[in-house]
C-alpha cells in the first residue's frame, strides 16, 4: 500500500473496477467459445496498519504505536469451473456437448501413453495421422489412404473405447483414439433387422385428403443407408388407415395389421 497516501483507498477503488470491467469484457468476449467457463471477480476490504514511533514511556524511552491506517480495496477472481455452460446448437456433426458431470479424455500422441488430459470442450475436428491403410472404394478399386482421428482443437486425439457385440461398454476397456474416417467401420455393420414406429394420425382427415408422411433411415445387408418413406391412407372406413412403404432401391414390403412389416431390398 506504500505511496498511495491519501489517495490510497479511491485510486485501489478505480483499480478494482476496471479489472473488474475487464473481466466482464473477457466474458462477453469468450460467449462463443466452446468449453469456456466465465470468471467472476469479487472485492474484499483492504486495512493497513501504520506504526509510528512517539517520545515518552518508561525513561524517556521512545514507545512504538501501531495505528489503523489508510484502507482500500482489493480483487480476486474465481473461476466456475464446477457449473454446467450453456449448451447451444451447431451446424457441425463434430461438435458435442456433455450435460451434467464428466469430461472427454484426449491424448497428446496417437500412441495412448500416461499422459491423459481431461477437456469441457468438445469442437471437434478430423485428423488424419498414422500409417495408411489400404481399403476397397465404392467402385470396387483398392486404394490407400490416411486414417482420419477425432481430435480437440488443440490437435489432442480424443479417446474412447470400444463397443462390445451387444453395444454395451466396458469400464475395464482400453482407451484408444477414435477413428472415424469413411473406411473405418467397414464391414462393422449391423443391419435394420426390426423397427418400431409410433403415431398420432389426425383424426379429421378425410378419405380423399392429402396424405401425412413419415420418413427415416436404415440400414441394409450391405451396410448402406438407406432412406424409407411411409405414407399413410386414410380408408373410406372411420378411424381406419392404410400404410404404403416407399424408399430408395425397395423392391418389396409386406404389411399385416397391428403387426410389423418386414422390406426387401436390391444390392445396389
Amino acid at each position: 500500500m506504500t505511496g498511495y497516501s491519501l489517495f490510497q483507498p479511491s485510486t485501489l477503488g478505480m483499480m478494482s473496477q476496471a479489472h473488474a470491467l475487464g473481466t466482464i469484457s473477457t466474458n462477453i468476449a469468450n460467449i462463443s467459445s466452446g468449453g469456456y467457463k466465465r470468471t467472476e471477480t469479487r472485492f474484499a476490504t483492504v486495512l493497513s496498519n501504520n506504526i509510528r514511533t512517539t517520545a515518552g514511556g518508561v525513561l524517556g524511552q521512545s514507545v512504538a504505536k501501531q495505528e489503523r491506517g489508510l484502507g482500500g480495496v482489493k480483487v480476486k477472481d474465481f473461476q466456475t469451473i464446477d457449473q454446467q455452460g450453456q449448451i447451444n446448437s451447431t451446424e457441425r456433426d463434430l461438435d458435442l456437448a456433455i450435460a451434467g458431470e464428466g469430461f472427454f479424455q484426449v491424448s497428446p500422441t496417437l500412441a495412448v501413453s500416461g499422459q491423459v488430459l481431461f477437456t469441457r470442450d468438445g469442437s471437434f475436428q478430423i485428423n488424419t495421422a498414422g500409417a495408411t491403410v489400404t481399403v476397397t472404394a465404392d467402385d470396387g478399386s483398392t486404394i490407400n489412404t490416411s486414417q482420419g482421428f477425432l481430435t480437440d482443437k488443440n490437435g489432442y486425439f480424443v479417446l474412447g473405447v470400444t463397443p462390445q457385440a451387444d453395444g454395451t461398454f466396458s469400464a475395464s476397456a482400453a482407451l484408444q483414439p477414435l477413428r472415424i474416417d469413411q473406411f473405418a467401420f467397414i464391414n462393422t455393420f449391423s443391419p435394420t433387422l426390426t423397427a418400431d414406429l409410433s403415431v398420432n394420425l389426425p383424426s379429421a382427415t378425410k378419405f380423399g385428403d392429402a396424405n401425412p408422411n413419415i420418413g427415416t433411415t436404415f440400414i441394409d445387408s450391405n451396410g448402406k443407408t438407406r432412406a424409407i418413406t411411409a405414407n399413410f391412407i386414410k380408408t373410406p372406413t372411420a378411424n381406419q388407415w392404410q400404410i404404403e412403404l416407399t424408399g430408395e432401391g425397395l423392391t418389396s414390403s409386406t404389411l399385416a395389421p397391428g403387426s410389423a412389416f418386414s422390406l426387401s431390398t436390391g444390392t445396389g
